[in-house]
Parts: structure tokens; C-alpha cells; sequence
């Protein structure tokens, strides 16, 4: 089993165009696919500060994260695996 692994980033879309998306999920055809995406993060009342600013984990992962997966999926790309550098932690 072949397994190409890729952080999240690479859905961005000021990083990666439609196109380019495309061609590499033609690349990729037969391979599995694994996202790493963080982790859920637990701060007062389920709050933290991060880059994209005060989110609740809910916010975050539907706010920024889904997004960017949903492009992916959108071009007919599949995910296999989800990994997370931390499962949880408290910020």
C-alpha cells in the first residue's frame, strides 16, 4: 500500500489552485491518501487563541478546516487517513 501524506496547507486556497489540485490527485490515482489536520484543541470554555484568532474548537475545525478538506473532495480526491499531531491539548 502506497500512502502520500500532506498537511493541511496544501488544500489552501491561496496556496493551490483548482487546477493544480487535479492534476495532483491524477498523480496520486491508486495511492491512499492521509491529512494531517492538528488537533482538537481545549482552552477556557472550550476556547483558544491560534492563528485564525479566537475560535471555540467547533468554529475552528468547520471554519478552517473543513473548508479546506471540502476542496479536496470536491475534485473527486479521497482522504483515507486523518492524523492529528495532538489529539487534544489545553491551551
Amino acid at each position: 500500500m502506497e500512502v502520500f501524506k500532506t498537511y493541511l496547507g496544501l488544500f489552501h486556497p491561496d496556496l493551490t489552485t483548482a487546477a493544480q489540485l487535479t492534476t495532483l490527485k491524477n498523480v496520486l490515482y491508486g495511492k491512499e491518501v492521509a491529512v494531517e489536520t492538528g488537533g482538537l484543541r481545549l482552552g477556557d470554555a472550550l476556547s483558544c487563541g491560534d492563528m485564525m484568532g479566537e475560535n471555540t474548537w467547533y468554529s475552528e475545525y468547520y471554519g478552517w478546516v473543513q473548508p479546506r478538506l471540502k476542496r479536496w473532495i470536491d475534485i473527486g480526491g479521497q482522504i483515507t487517513y486523518i492524523t492529528a499531531d495532538h489529539a487534544f491539548f489545553y491551551t
